[in-house]
């Protein structure tokens, strides 16, 4: 059971059907929540008629979330192992993740989905399957089973059945977990104690067979208001303002006019700009195969946060697309009242 409670609330989903799947929710945690970190300690007591912990973690995690509510990269550690898992995306559909971890990296998942279920397969650097994962939803994509095998050496070694049998404001506060093999029944109730302004649990109590069992903490990022985008005129010019040199170029990948780009490096020597960079300016005149690239890593890009200003050199967080949702970091300069693509 306890390499069980590893994954019981980190099993990831995706969206599909009618109904747009939604991480944040099937998780119980609120929208506009940008990261969440829960520590787990065992053998909770209470004190003063309250529940709290009196011994030292035994497990923790942080799930990172974009602002759609999909989950972006799981990192989870204990005092000997650490890992992190990057998911990756195409058209907001999850598609695959890779590990890596204390001892190395190579694990990796990818997913498949039928109307009413969405399995995850994790395999070892060798294409060993090391856990396949069907979870099944019901028709507002809610799970409320999950059944987990196990392998050892690419061999079968175990066979979990979770059954979900309600819901405190989203949060799971009841679950049956089923092991066939040698036959074992256990039932878990979670109690939330406290929850923030937001409605996330804070402060949750875990029950096993009606005995306590752990003690949770939730720590909370919240995504701040969408990025307020400046309103540009005819008498405007992009390189005015950090943001409109970025979006110049996410409307270049979706159009294919590239004709404004070349003059969004800066000319050597007044400031440098790296490779990467070099060949945004240029794509016009590269290749098909270039241009194909460039169009794949920015089309579905987006800006993610306010430009961080600092004297003369901007950051700017956008989200690219060519290898799923992941986060990159525009670097620029502003020379002579203009602003120039410098690296990301």
């Amino acid at each position: 059971m306890r390499i069980l409670l590893l994954y019981i609330f980190t099993i990831p989903f995706c969206a599909f059907g009618q109904i747009a799947y939604n991480d944040l929710k099937d998780f119980g945690f609120k929208s506009n929540t940008k990261q969440v970190t829960y520590t787990v300690y065992p053998s909770p007591v209470q004190r003063e008629g309250e529940w709290t912990y009196d011994s030292a973690f035994t497990y923790a995690k942080t799930h990172t979330f974009n602002r759609k509510g999909l989950i972006l990269t799981d990192k989870q550690w204990t005092n000997s192992f650490e890992s992190t898992t990057t998911f990756t995306y195409i058209d907001s559909i999850k598609v695959s993740s890779s590990e890596t971890h204390t001892y190395g990296k190579g694990i990796t998942s990818h997913f498949t989905y039928t109307d009413t279920s969405v399995t995850e397969t994790k395999i070892d650097k060798l294409g060993k399957p090391i856990m396949v994962v069907t979870s099944i939803l019901d028709k507002n994509k809610l799970t409320v089973k999950e059944i987990m095998r196990t392998f050892e050496s690419g061999k079968f070694k175990s066979l979990y059945t979770v059954t979900f049998h309600g819901r405190d404001d989203g949060f799971f506060n009841r679950y049956t977990s089923m092991e066939k093999v040698k036959n074992t029944k256990e039932e878990v109730e979670i109690t939330v104690l406290k929850r923030d302004s937001a409605g996330n649990p804070l402060s949750v109590l875990t029950k096993k067979d009606g005995k306590p069992f752990t003690y949770q903490t939730y720590k909370y990022e919240y995504w701040g208001p969408e990025p307020v985008k400046k309103i540009k005129t005819k008498a405007s010019n992009i390189q005015d303002e950090p943001e409109w040199v970025v979006q110049e170029v996410f409307e270049a990948a979706r159009t294919g006019n590239y004709a404004k780009l070349s003059g969004l490096c800066c000319p050597k020597p007044d400031c440098w700009y790296d490779s990467d960079t070099e060949g945004i300016c240029n794509v016009s005149s590269a290749s098909k195969e270039k241009q194909d690239e460039f169009r794949r890593f920015f089309e579905k890009s987006e800006i993610v946060s306010e430009p961080v200003i600092k004297g003369n050199l901007a950051e700017i967080k956008i989200t690219n697309n060519q290898y799923g949702i992941r986060q990159a970091t525009v670097h620029m300069v502003k020379l002579l009242g203009k602003c120039y693509l410098e690296r990301m």
